[in-house]
């Protein structure tokens, strides 16, 4: 469907660049290892999410001559309803710098036997996650590590990452409270909140979503329409924050299809 042709065409556009950008640059990879890859990957995370980290602590002491702490960035954070939430340098949105970290931290947390790098990325990675004070990270993570704790590794394996987990929360709940940052509190009141704000709102988001599917079943409304068509049918400008069922309400039951059996050959494979 092309009920919004200037956002689909937007979407369809940057497909088309990152397609190009991957074909450009597949025969360089073809030609060096997959472990040096991944090694400078790691490398460069570990640099960026260390910058990430002072941007916000010098954000947190910014912040303290602020008196307005609602929906306000300073540097690495956002001032989020009375919570300094991390943001760090590449991005302006706690859940999407949380989504990226959260890959690396699962990551390095199921490998930490390969390198030092590896292990100092599960630390790094722990503080920006618990600094993001992201609820549905700590629910994702939680739920990703008995899903580990089921069918990866030995007893022992599992004992160590989830004393590792525990060891990098510890610490840095501990070096947050010398600066002012009691995260042991804000975690309890983000989720003591949740009925109240209904999920920040996430609730009635995923309930227009649902209704946007039941009413495009086949086809959807389109790549990236989630914003328009919210806009003009339920008075909201907000993503649906939760893929599936944006890909349910933009692309209809084919598109979910479609995804639901690349979910499947994840696990297959």
């Amino acid at each position: 469907k092309f009920i919004y042709p200037e956002n689909h065409i937007r979407y369809i556009l940057a497909f088309i660049v990152l397609m190009i950008f991957y074909f450009t640059i597949r025969s360089f990879f073809e030609r060096i290892s997959m472990d040096v890859v991944k090694e400078k990957l790691i490398y460069c995370t570990n640099i960026s999410l260390a910058i990430s980290l002072f941007y916000y602590f010098l954000g947190v002491f910014a912040a303290s001559k602020i008196s307005n702490w609602n929906n306000v960035r300073v540097y690495g954070v956002l001032l989020d309803r009375g919570i300094p939430r991390m943001i760090g340098f590449i991005s302006d949105d706690p859940n999407i710098f949380v989504f990226f970290i959260t890959i690396g931290f699962m990551y390095s947390l199921t490998n930490l036997k390969e390198s030092n790098n590896n292990k100092l990325l599960a630390i790094l990675s722990g503080a920006c996650i618990l600094l993001s004070f992201s609820r549905g990270a700590y629910l994702a993570i939680g739920i990703s590590i008995i899903f580990i704790m089921l069918i990866k590794g030995r007893i022992s394996e599992k004992i160590k990452s989830i004393l590792v987990l525990l060891a990098i929360s510890i610490g840095f709940i501990y070096i947050a409270k010398l600066f002012g940052i009691d995260i042991v509190d804000i975690v309890l009141s983000r989720f003591s909140n949740l009925l109240s704000d209904r999920g920040s709102g996430r609730i009635e988001l995923w309930r227009n979503a649902l209704k946007t599917f039941a009413n495009n079943p086949i086809f959807g409304i389109g790549i990236n329409s989630t914003i328009p068509y919210g806009i003009s049918n339920y008075n909201n400008s907000h993503y649906v924050h939760n893929t599936l069922l944006e890909v349910m309400s933009e692309g209809g039951i084919i598109s979910f299809s479609f995804l639901s059996i690349w979910i499947v050959s994840l696990y297959r494979y």
